[in-house]
């Protein structure tokens, strides 16, 4: 963790949480640009390791998993030495016409992103919100639950966990506008898709999911019984 406490500084960081995790809103405009495109995006979100944008215009073809960006911060905050990081696309997304977003991760030493915005930028947000280390608590964890996608049964494989959201893995083709639900131990989850990327075979699925109180009690008490035997 010792890269993350150079990245943030100790004063901003002190090693009590994972904040490796840590992902969080943002809404300010930035220029994503590779060697055969270049976009004027939104940020939706950002963490220590990578950014999700949104673009809004014609969609650029070349724009996929494995393109290198280059991503410039229009507003970059006075106490940054660059304005410009490097970020690798992980994934792309066609919201509808004249709308996608793509997720990347950093392409850059840690060293570089302590004197670029993405610094500045969570350095900000961790101090304006404290409490969020318990919000995105995650566990890695390797069960087969049961599912419902559209209504039919089915078994996936749970990945990590988290109070809000999960990563799951499908034996079978799935999409954004598909229905899925998780039974978690005795919480049946409905949950919103958020993000599909194909490994192999298989389909890796983020989700998230709106718990009730009493199943939001029972996922904390269970992810720290996971974090202790972690």
């Amino acid at each position: 963790m010792d890269w993350l406490r150079r990245l943030l500084g100790s004063d901003t960081w002190d090693g009590s949480d994972r904040r490796q995790s840590l992902r969080v809103r943002c809404n300010f405009e930035v220029q994503a640009s590779s060697t055969q495109c270049s976009f004027l995006a939104k940020t939706r979100d950002i963490g220590p390791t990578g950014i999700r944008i949104e673009g809004r215009g014609a969609f650029p073809s070349s724009l996929k998993a494995g393109v290198l960006l280059q991503i410039k911060h229009l507003s970059a905050p006075m106490d940054c030495e660059r304005e410009t990081v490097k970020a690798r696309v992980v994934w792309v997304v066609r919201k509808n016409a004249g709308l996608f977003q793509c997720a990347a991760a950093f392409d850059e030493d840690v060293e570089t992103l302590r004197h670029s915005w993405v610094r500045s930028v969570l350095a900000k947000a961790i101090k304006q919100a404290p409490k969020q280390k318990r919000k995105y608590l995650r566990v890695h964890c390797d069960w087969t639950i049961p599912a419902q996608l559209n209504g039919e049964a089915l078994e996936v494989r749970l990945r990590d966990l988290s109070l809000h959201g999960a990563r799951v893995e499908v034996l079978r083709e799935i999409c954004e506008r598909d229905t899925l639900s998780l039974r978690i131990k005795e919480m049946k989850l409905q949950c919103e898709i958020r993000r599909i990327s194909k490994a192999g075979g298989s389909h890796l699925v983020g989700v998230n999911f709106r718990p009730q109180a009493a199943q939001q009690k029972q996922l904390l008490q269970l992810i720290k019984t996971l974090k202790k035997s972690d």
